[in-house]
């Protein structure tokens, strides 16, 4: 059943950073309309908003559309006033519906908004984690079976826990068909079994290897696997937004790889202040060659982290996950040298990580990519007064493409074999625990008890068609090695 002109077929809310106030995030409501009308169709729509918001409600402006043939849609956006506590979707004095493509009455459009962040009544701040969600539509993976691919039930799971926000740690797509980078394909890999969770929380979206421009693909195709990136996801606004080259391919240099760093501060907001501050910043490891404007843009990411008492990282490749195929071994050597070149020129006095120059405030390193869940922690057996010598590194890649082979080695006392360029010493001993399971990770920031990690983390597993909670592993650590 196709969609008629101007229908919605998707609508979402995306954190795009800070605004002037700590604790207002800033952000854009987006909207997929059926059609390439462009700003005529976006005119057609307005929102309806309610709350302590003094400037006018925007219009909705078109993003531009580089290949309309790939992409009969039309994105409108407005930014969002954090001061909003409803945001409605309106078309002739209407509430606009959410087209399905089975005729159904869809839900109306009301989209999640930037006031509900951290005024949770129990205090806390909840994020769910997923990543590596899309289907390989091959032998390997049918994406008629939520048996095989059960992304849309780990979204409707997780929009059942209404989570302050989501993070999507990156590759949204993984079906090679012919001209794979189009609509039809990004409507059924992410938009249409993400709904749910699109209209629930907002989102912080990350670029993965397979977001990049110019992806090769076994069977070729006419636009770069990133254009879809850039027209959809890409945290800039229509006025400042990128696109793929049109002639880029993976062996051609390509000026949209390693987009600047970006951070956004979240927090428990009470009687006007935020509490617990946690700065989550946002990288883009989309590609992985060594680059000297990777080097400049961990050199920021470290600034901002020694700017603020808590903060991860994220981006899609995970700088010290633990590769599950024979032999084991450690990933991406070429981002820790970039990292270990940035943190040459850092300097914030005595560091708090034994074995580097990391500010203490950089708690934990979340990713995907590694299509399992998989967490990383570090120990050294020296006189330190803290075990742990590094920041935790966290794999969310388990929401949706076929999983990687269970791990082929000890889940406590993996030694991380030393590579060249040798970085912060010969070999780390680190506790590795993975679950060779399809799902996704609630995190929980109290205000008054936080865990080694700022945060508690909750798995959420699928088991025998249902998702069920899961606790992770206790791990304490001492001063001569952990204990699992």
């Amino acid at each position: 059943m196709s969609a008629p002109d101007g229908s919605v077929m998707a609508a979402w809310t995306q954190i795009t950073g800070n605004g002037s106030k700590q604790g207002d995030l800033t952000g854009l409501v987006r909207v997929a309309l059926a059609g390439t009308g462009g700003q005529t169709a976006c005119d057609s729509y307005s929102l309806q908003v309610f709350g302590d918001a003094t400037a006018p409600i925007p219009a909705l402006k078109a993003r531009q559309n580089d290949v309309p043939s790939k992409f009969p849609v039309t994105v409108c956006e407005a930014p969002v006033d954090p001061k909003w506590n409803t945001i409605a979707l309106t078309t002739g004095g209407k509430k606009a519906p959410l087209w399905l493509p089975d005729g159904a009455a869809g839900p109306y459009v009301s989209f999640p908004t930037l006031h509900a962040v951290g005024r949770r009544n129990g205090g806390q701040i909840q994020m769910v984690t997923v990543g590596d969600t899309g289907c390989r539509d091959n032998s390997q993976q049918s994406c008629t079976s939520s048996a095989t691919w059960p992304f849309g039930t780990l979204s409707d799971a997780a929009a059942a826990q209404t989570p302050d926000f989501v993070l999507h740690v990156g590759d949204y797509r993984y079906s090679h068909k012919g001209h794979s980078d189009s609509w039809k394909y990004w409507y059924e890999e992410f938009f249409y079994p993400a709904r749910n969770l699109l209209l629930t929380s907002p989102w912080v979206m990350v670029r993965g290897n397979h977001e990049a421009c110019g992806y090769d693909n076994p069977t070729p195709v006419d636009a770069p696997w990133g254009t879809g990136w850039f027209y959809f996801l890409q945290h800039h606004d229509a006025a400042n937004s990128l696109s793929c080259p049109a002639d880029s391919t993976e062996s051609t240099p390509d000026p949209t790889a390693y987009q600047p760093p970006w951070y956004f501060d979240v927090g428990v907001i009470g009687g006007g202040t935020l509490r617990a501050p946690h700065r989550i910043i946002v990288m883009d490891s989309s590609t992985d060659t060594p680059s000297s404007k990777q080097v400049a843009n961990f050199t920021t990411m470290l600034g901002d982290t020694a700017a603020t008492n808590s903060a991860w990282w994220t981006g899609h490749r995970p700088i010290w996950g633990i590769n599950p195929y024979s032999p084991v071994s450690a990933l991406e050597a070429n981002l820790e040298q970039d990292l270990t070149a940035a943190l040459k020129s850092f300097s914030q006095g005595t560091p708090c990580w034994a074995d580097s120059n990391l500010p203490c405030s950089l708690r934990t390193m979340i990713a995907g990519h590694i299509h399992n869940l998989e967490r990383v922690l570090f120990f050294g057996t020296g006189s330190k007064s803290q075990s742990w010598i590094r920041p935790m590194q966290y794999v969310s890649g388990n929401s949706g493409v076929v999983l990687t082979p269970p791990m082929q080695a000890s889940p406590c006392a993996f030694k991380v074999p030393q590579y060249s360029p040798s970085t912060f010493g010969p070999n780390l001993a680190a506790t590795v625990d993975w679950q060779n399971a399809f799902g996704f990770t609630l995190w929980e920031r109290d205000p008054l008890t936080q865990e080694l990690s700022g945060w508690k983390e909750t798995r959420y597993l699928l088991d025998g068609g249902t998702v069920v909670p899961s606790s992770p592993p206790s791990i304490t650590g001492t001063v001569t090695s952990p204990t699992c």
